[in-house]
């Protein structure tokens, strides 16, 4: 994984996929995306970073927000988040916010897993969770969610009624079409939700009321 990749033509995709989500948003405040899987090892996380630092290279406000607290990985891509509050200390109430996002480039935020919790399901559909993603929409114009698995766990169903588009990833060669199609239809049953499916390995591009002010973080 790496937080945005030096092919060109790897990052002309993902600039390419951020422009065509974009293009679906209507209404006000940011769009929400959420990134998922039907399995582990499909690339959800990868995708999750290198889409947000290239929606962030052209120009938007992006938060990027790792929901996985089960296997959380962007401590490793982005390593200034190591030793900072994370979503879990943020929504029992731990932590604030304001103390938890951290500037990882121009134009980009991410907020860490924190510890790992044994509820994550329970307080990703908690109400805190809920006004948590509603109090970023009101700093940035985009907010990526990395999740956890659907086949594995039910966290990120508990997350799929908050997001405008849900990408479904898949890497070639690895997943099963038919768990993916499952992933699928259990994001659809919970939220009806806009998807993709992102195909990951191949060269072939496949088809609020809160005080914001001072939120967004300051360089490090």
């Amino acid at each position: 994984i790496s937080p945005h990749s030096a092919d060109p033509q790897v990052a002309d995709a993902f600039a390419a996929l951020g422009a065509r989500m974009l293009l679906d948003r209507s209404g006000d405040g940011a769009h929400v995306v959420m990134v998922s899987s039907a399995r582990s090892g499909e690339g959800k996380s990868s995708v999750s970073a290198n889409l947000a630092a290239a929606l962030a290279a052209s120009g938007r406000r992006v938060v990027l927000v790792d929901a996985d607290m089960r296997r959380p990985t962007m401590g490793d891509v982005f390593p200034a988040l190591n030793g900072r509050p994370g979503l879990s200390q943020v929504v029992t109430g731990v932590a604030q916010v304001e103390q938890a996002l951290t500037l990882v480039a121009a134009n980009l935020a991410a907020l860490g897993s924190g510890p790992r919790q044994g509820n994550a399901s329970t307080l990703l559909a908690s109400v805190s969770f809920r006004s948590l993603v509603d109090r970023l929409t009101g700093i940035c114009e985009v907010v990526i969610i990395d999740t956890p698995p659907v086949l594995a766990v039910t966290d990120a169903l508990a997350i799929a009624s908050l997001a405008d588009h849900v990408l479904v990833c898949a890497r070639v060669d690895v997943s099963n079409s038919g768990e993916v199609a499952v992933a699928s239809e259990r994001i659809r049953e919970a939220a009806g939700v806009s998807q993709s499916v992102v195909l990951v390995g191949t060269d072939r591009p496949v088809g609020n009321g809160y005080d914001t002010e001072g939120l967004w973080p300051a360089e490090q």
